[in-house]
């Protein structure tokens, strides 16, 4: 997350960068279990210096209620244009 600008100070930024990652990527459902449905988004996001990273999210989306919560956000492998 370095490499993109992003520190604790702008800890907002990342926040905003993987919510506009996920909606702008169609998400793929990975597994499902007792707390629900695990879908995963890859795609890029665009830090505060304007790098660019090749990211994976996790989400999950609760059986209890249905709400998303995000669980993670990991490095890709690969370059995602």
């Amino acid at each position: 997350m370095a490499q993109a600008g992003f520190t604790q100070e702008s800890s907002e930024a990342l926040k905003l960068a993987i919510q506009t990652q996920a909606v702008a990527t169609d998400a793929i459902e990975e597994r499902r279990n007792e707390y629900g449905i695990f879908y995963q988004v890859e795609g890029n996001i665009i830090g505060v210096n304007g790098v660019s990273l090749s990211v994976i999210t996790v989400w999950l989306q609760r059986e209890s209620n249905g709400k998303f919560q995000f669980v993670t956000l990991k490095p890709s492998k690969r370059e995602i244009t």
